[in-house]
C-alpha cells in the first residue's frame, strides 16, 4: 500500500488547507457540513455528530476544470484578503495574457460610411451642447437664497457663460468630424501617411501595448505598410515562477530557460499574428509586412543591439480565414511568407528582414 500524508491547517473562520500526498485542497463550512476542492475535484459532505455517519456528494472531477486553491479560497471566504494568493494569481493571468495574445477580438473600421457621414448639426445652428445650455438658462428660477442674497444676475451671468462654452465644445464636434471625413478619404485614396494616421487616430495593438511590447508603423518605397513590433522582452517576459505553497506564503524562483523562451515564443509569433489581424480590421489594404525585433546587450561588446527575429508578409484573403481561438501561432506563421529561426534552449536568433523596407 506505501505511506501515506495528509495534514489540515486552519487558516480561519471554518477554512482549511488540506495537504497530503496527491496534492493541495480546501475546504470550508462548519460543524457537520463542508464544502471542499481538491485534486480529485470538489465535493459537499455533511455528517451527523458522534454517529460516524455522513452523506457525500462530488460535484465534478478535477480533470474537467482548473480550479486553483487561492480561487476557491476567495470563493468560499471572499471577505478574508489573501495578499499571496492574489499575487500568484496576476502572474498567472500575466503568463495566459502573453500566451493568448492572438485571441483578442477586434473591431472593424468602416471608411466608406466615416467619408459621407453629415456633420452632427447644421452650421448655422445650434449644436446640442449649446441647446442644452439654452434651455438649462431659460428654465432657470432664482431661489429664496437667490433673492435674499442678491445672486439671481451672478447666476445668470453664470448660467450665459456656460452657454459660450457650450458654443466652444459643439464647434469641436464639428472641426473633429470634419477631421475624421477628410482622414477617411485620404485612406481610400490609399495616401500612405493617411494609413498612418488611422492607426494612431484608431489605436489598435492595445493588448500588445499593455503588455510592454512596443510598436512602430512606417511606409517603404513599395507602398506596403510595414509594422515594427519590439517585443521589450527583458520588461515583458518574467523570469521567476511564482507559486502558493502549502502556508499561503509566495514561493519564488528562476524560471528555466525553456520556459521562458516558450513564453516569448507565443508572445511574438502571436503577437505578429495579432498586428496583422488588427492593421486589416483598421486599414483597407491587402498586404502588410510584420517585423519582430528585441533591443538586447551583446555580451561580447557590451552595446545595445537591435536584432529582427521574425519577419513576416501577411495577406488580408488569408488572415481573415483564420480562427484564432484554436490556433497554434507558430504554426499558423507557415502559411505567410516569413523569416524566423528559434530554438527552444536557445530561443530565438537573428534573421534577415524580408523586403519591404
Amino acid at each position: 500500500m506505501g505511506w501515506g500524508y495528509r495534514k489540515s491547517i486552519r487558516l480561519g473562520k471554518g477554512v482549511r488547507l488540506n495537504v497530503s500526498k496527491r496534492g493541495i485542497g480546501v475546504s470550508a463550512g462548519v460543524k457537520g457540513f463542508r464544502v471542499g476542492t481538491g485534486p480529485s475535484g470538489s465535493r459537499i459532505r455533511a455528517t451527523l455528530p458522534g454517529t460516524g455517519l455522513y452523506y457525500e456528494k462530488r460535484l465534478g472531477s478535477g480533470t474537467k476544470k482548473k480550479h486553483s486553491s487561492a480561487q476557491f479560497l476567495k470563493e468560499v471566504n471572499p471577505q478574508t484578503s489573501f495578499t499571496g494568493a492574489n499575487e500568484v494569481q496576476e502572474y498567472e493571468f500575466l503568463l495566459h495574457a502573453i500566451s493568448t495574445v492572438h485571441t483578442e477580438p477586434v473591431k472593424s473600421v468602416n471608411w466608406v460610411k466615416l467619408s459621407t457621414e453629415r456633420a452632427p448639426f447644421s452650421k448655422n445652428a445650434a449644436g446640442p451642447n449649446e441647446q442644452q445650455a439654452i434651455a438649462k438658462l431659460n428654465n432657470f428660477k432664482p431661489s429664496f437664497l437667490d433673492k435674499l442674497f442678491s445672486r439671481t444676475e451672478a447666476r445668470r451671468a453664470i448660467l450665459q457663460e456656460e452657454i459660450l462654452n457650450a458654443k466652444i465644445a459643439d464647434r469641436e464636434l464639428t472641426s473633429d468630424r470634419e477631421r475624421k471625413t477628410q482622414l477617411a478619404n485620404r485612406v481610400l485614396a490609399h495616401e500612405g501617411q493617411a494609413l498612418i494616421d488611422a492607426l494612431k487616430e484608431v489605436a489598435p495593438f492595445q493588448s500588445i501595448l499593455r503588455l510592454g511590447g512596443l510598436i512602430t508603423a512606417y511606409i517603404t518605397d513599395s507602398d506596403i505598410i510595414n509594422i515594427e513590433f519590439n517585443t521589450n522582452s527583458e520588461t515583458v517576459i518574467p523570469t521567476e515562477t511564482k507559486t502558493l505553497t502549502t502556508a499561503g506564503n509566495v514561493s519564488v524562483r528562476k524560471m528555466g530557460v525553456n520556459r521562458h523562451n516558450e513564453l516569448l515564443y507565443s508572445f511574438v509569433t502571436g503577437g505578429a499574428i495579432t498586428i496583422a489581424k488588427e492593421c486589416f480590421a483598421v486599414l483597407p489594404v491587402n498586404e502588410i509586412y510584420v517585423h519582430c525585433v528585441d533591443t538586447l546587450i551583446n555580451p561580447s561588446t557590451g552595446r545595445e543591439e537591435e536584432n529582427v527575429y521574425l519577419s513576416a508578409l501577411f495577406d488580408r484573403e488569408q488572415v481573415e480565414t483564420i480562427v484564432y481561438e484554436k490556433i497554434d501561432p507558430g504554426e499558423t506563421l507557415k502559411l505567410f511568407k516569413h523569416e524566423m529561426r528559434f530554438l527552444k534552449t536557445k530561443g530565438f536568433q537573428p534573421v534577415t528582414k524580408l523586403e519591404g523596407d
